[in-house]
């Protein structure tokens, strides 16, 4: 019976590092006002959005990291920055929201971040970095980045 339990758990182990190899790795070509999106039969907690939204990070040693979201969740994002953060694994992500409103200043959201991959993307010139949302600074701005989202489409046409 032990033998099972530590072959399953194996199993999923192996599992989860694939689908992590996988994701990183993978080329998605969808239209911008297709969001959210789920390529193939993905698990995901949360839908995805296609998003260009600016982002900033203070490195101890490279000043600041800039960059741009791609991807986007209320649990993670799929960042290209000008710097691998693969060493780094913690940051606090300074996400630049645009407005919905012209002439409107954009909303600045500061988040704990962990890193989950990085790698550099050929076709960007830049590094593809994963990233995990730990904390939101202020605890409200989580909800205001899920009304956000759940309300992309609408923002998109």
């Amino acid at each position: 019976m032990a033998d099972q339990e530590n072959t399953s758990s194996t199993e999923e182990v192996a599992t989860e590092t694939v689908s992590a190899e996988a994701i990183s790795s993978e080329v998605i070509t969808t239209d911008v006002h297709s969001s959210p999106f789920n390529p193939g039969n993905e698990q995901r907690r949360e839908p995805r959005f296609h998003v260009h939204w600016h982002v900033a990070t203070e490195l101890d040693k490279h000043g600041i990291c800039l960059g741009f979201i791609k991807e986007i969740s209320i649990q993670g994002a799929t960042l290209y920055l000008d710097h691998d953060l693969i060493k780094v694994k913690k940051i606090i992500l300074e996400i630049q929201v645009p407005a919905l409103q012209p002439h409107t200043a954009p909303h600045i959201l500061a988040i704990d971040c962990q890193v989950i991959y990085a790698i550099h993307d050929s076709d960007e010139q830049m590094f593809r970095t994963g990233i995990h949302f730990d904390k939101f600074q202020v605890e409200s701005e989580k909800d205001f980045l899920d009304h956000r989202l759940k309300n992309f489409e609408i923002a998109a046409l």
